[in-house]
């Protein structure tokens, strides 16, 4: 079979009707995809596309709006008395444009340049012979000003041609966009015929991966990875809506959908590390893993129920072991003295190769870009590299796994912004921890995967033991910086309090059984003999926990942040607002009790571990719920904020309105004392993650505080569908000033102001 037969059977395979027709713009498409694959370069498919125009219009005898024989120039036009004139520069297809409609008397005044133009045979882009559009005058399209409305939206959302986040493509995307949206005007063309159409819906269809949501107001461009949503926005559109029902209507079938959420959740789930259950060392069962727990600074702290599913680690072999393993053996301790068997355990681990094998998948079903997949294999294969090649423990190991995870994540970035970010969390965790285990450092990971306010356990045993959370992961690079954090919940930090009865002081959610006001009941709440709230009782209760917390904060000695105060001499609050702070607080519990009755007379049987159940229950509180909050913000004052939690975090407190949600007052006056009291806190240590275009991988490690303002703490009262609230959450900046937004344990990004779901 000849070139050209190949080329024609391909052809006729992708076009819709398998009969390739040169005048057919959709069909001229499907070519140029064609030899763009087959690696021929642009000026060649632009004399090609010419030439085979050419052909078609000779074999028709028909008049073309270029003749073979034209001189130069960037765009012609043939105006209504068949009079062809030649346009060059910026506004060449303007003003072609203009002379083929007539302009304003029938002719362009002296701005063409004339028959032969400038003589140049190259296009602004410097490609000789210029796109096939250069070639003569496209059809000019009848789009109704309602039609062209929604045409401009998406260049609008888009940055069409060349504003944010158009600008941020690369080039065969910005060229897929360019096809798109040409072929988006076909659609909403009036003169153009049902064939025309539908070949147009196709190609989206075909080449763009057009897909949609459930309730199809996005219009997802899946061949463009994370900018998928780039016509749409991140909430959609009913314009984007009216786009999909077009294409819709035109094929004949429903789109397929794209499930965003469940996509990066599958890929958080994947990328999590997994060392495998044989390799897990538990105290029980080895006396050197028991010592560690028992004797190292922090970890002798943890609940039971943490240590005892013990770490990660590499074991020695036992009497009936097979030859490769896995052994039975005692653990071999410390790590920093086995630094390769540790750092091979890690990088042989089957997280990467599940979220390799994932990303393939959703490939296939053009859900996710090829990059994905080719740049975590290239960081597979550049990990192994370091074992076979280089000296571990040795420092130029540990910048080789640096580099590696930073070209890794950039390529992410670059690939699919929002795949990147459902795997950040993952990534990070195992960037820090492989460098330091090839650095030579003794580090650990839990088996646990909720361990406490640790990611992984560094050092030894003794005073200079710590554990190291990475609470504070930023990825930067060219002109898209963006920043994550991932906080941590405060009721996992208060489990190192050093004092058991502030270990468990802070809930997740209001209603919380046991936590009704995000704080344990027990510290302020009082019931009569019904089981019912004892409004004077609980008010009286409540003012003596206020009085007691923050009355500790000024007998610390010396103080831990400066400025706090000595009661009696400078209280935080003074009696009137303790008490107001009391009535308003149980008034809203007891609001809240009544709500958790009504439910359970309505919905008999439905559990409040079900959405439904929560779905309910924010209809019946967001009508009483303004009220308290407004009465509460008339309460507390950005001084009191300030000098319990600290000014940088006033607005996670006050909102922009005033109001102030009562059960967040006193999660912040039991925080701000739990903070300034556990001692703890002085032996986390967090660390700050950049990476950037460049190549170098920034790392930033900061010891904790005791200081509130070197957190960001933010409230997060409200159980909602598919998210149980989370409480308080706190992020170590080391100045309180919080990331603009945040990246939760499962891989969603939440705005930091609002706490609503980001989808970048």
């Amino acid at each position: 079979m000849s070139y050209i037969d190949k080329l024609l059977n391909e052809w006729a395979y992708r076009v819709h009707d398998g009969k390739p027709n040169p005048k057919n713009n959709s069909h001229i498409w499907q070519l140029r995809d064609i030899l763009l694959e087959w690696e021929w370069d642009v000026p060649a498919i632009n004399q090609f596309v010419y030439e085979l125009r050419e052909a078609k219009r000779r074999t028709d005898g028909e008049d073309w709006e270029l003749p073979p024989d034209s001189p130069s120039g960037d765009w012609a036009g043939k105006n209504q008395q068949g009079k062809i004139e030649y346009f060059s520069g910026s506004d060449a297809k303007a003003k072609a444009i203009e002379w083929a409609q007539g302009g304003k008397d029938g002719e362009v005044e002296d701005d063409k340049t004339g028959t032969g133009g400038n003589g140049s045979e190259e296009d602004e882009t410097g490609e000789e012979g210029g796109d096939e559009e250069t070639m003569y005058l496209p059809k000019e399209r009848n789009i109704s000003k309602k039609n062209q409305k929604i045409i401009d939206s998406f260049k609008e959302k888009s940055g069409y041609p060349d504003e944010i986040p158009f600008k941020f493509l690369n080039d065969e995307q910005k060229e897929l966009m360019n096809d798109a949206m040409d072929v988006i005007e076909v659609i909403y063309d009036d003169d153009a015929s049902d064939e025309e159409k539908l070949e147009a819906a196709q190609w989206l269809i075909d080449n763009v991966g057009l897909t949609t949501n459930s309730n199809k107001k996005k219009a997802y461009f899946n061949k463009l990875g994370g900018r998928r949503k780039i016509i749409s926005g991140k909430n959609g559109t009913v314009k984007a809506r009216d786009l999909v029902e077009r294409v819709e209507a035109l094929t004949g079938t429903s789109l397929g959908t794209y499930n965003a959420k469940s996509v990066k959740q599958g890929f958080t789930n994947k990328a999590k590390p997994d060392l495998g259950e044989e390799n897990i060392v538990r105290p029980e069962d080895d006396p050197m893993v028991n010592d560690y727990f028992e004797n190292h600074e922090l970890l002798k702290r943890v609940n039971s129920r943490w240590k005892k599913q013990g770490i990660y680690g590499v074991r020695k072999k036992a009497k009936g072991d097979p030859k490769g393993g896995p052994f039975t053996g005692p653990i071999k301790m410390p790590s920093s003295d086995y630094a390769r068997e540790y750092l091979e355990l890690s990088i042989n681990n089957p997280a990467l190769q599940n979220v390799i094998d994932y990303a393939k998948e959703l490939e296939a079903d053009d859900k996710v870009d090829p990059a994905v997949a080719i740049a975590l294999e290239e960081h597979q294969t550049r990990m192994k590299d370091v074992l076979k090649n280089l000296p571990v423990p040795s420092e130029e190991a540990a910048q080789a796994i640096a580099k590696s995870y930073n070209t890794l994540m950039v390529e992410l970035h670059k690939a699919d912004p929002e795949i990147a970010n459902s795997i950040l969390k993952q990534i990070a965790e195992n960037n820090l921890y492989e460098q330091e285990i090839a650095a030579g450092e003794e580090v650990y990971l839990p088996a646990a995967g909720s361990f406490p306010a640790g990611d992984k356990l560094k050092g030894g045993t003794g005073p200079n033991g710590t554990l190291e959370r990475v609470t504070f992961v930023s990825c930067k690079w060219g002109k898209e910086g963006r920043i994550y954090g991932c906080p941590a919940n405060a009721k996992t930090i208060e489990e190192l309090h050093q004092d058991i009865k502030k270990q468990n002081n802070q809930g997740q959610y209001e209603s919380e059984p046991g936590y009704t006001l995000l704080i344990r009941d027990e510290l302020i709440r009082v019931d009569n003999k019904k089981g019912k709230i004892h409004k004077r009782k609980t008010i009286q209760k409540t003012e003596e926990f206020i009085t007691t917390t923050v009355d500790e904060i000024g007998k610390i000695d010396p103080p831990v942040v400066e400025g706090d105060a000595v009661p009696p001499n400078d209280p935080i609050f003074t009696d009137k607002e303790k008490k107001k702070i009391s009535e308003i607080t149980t008034a809203w519990m007891k609001e809240l009790e009544k709500i958790r009755d009504e439910m359970e007379r309505e919905f008999p049987g439905l559990k409040d571990s079900k959405d439904e159940y929560w779905e309910q229950f924010a209809e019946k509180r967001k009508k009483v719920e303004k009220k308290y909050m407004q009465k509460m913000g008339k309460v507390i004052t950005e001084e009191h904020v300030t000098r319990l939690i600290g000014a940088n975090n006033i607005p996670n407190v006050i909102q922009t309105d005033g109001d102030v949600k009562p059960s967040v007052v006193l999660s912040m006056i039991e925080m701000a004392n739990n903070i300034r009291t556990n001692e703890s806190l002085n032996h986390l240590e967090h660390n700050k993650q950049y990476y950037d275009e460049k190549g170098d991988p920034h790392f930033e490690t900061n010891e904790g505080t005791q200081n509130p303002n070197d957190y960001s703490i933010t409230f997060r009262p409200n159980r909602t569908k598919g998210r149980a609230g989370g409480g308080c959450q706190l992020s170590f900046t080391g100045d309180g000033t919080p990331p603009p937004v945040d990246l939760t344990p499962d891989g969603v990004l939440v705005d930091h102001e609002t706490g609503q779901e980001i989808e970048a």
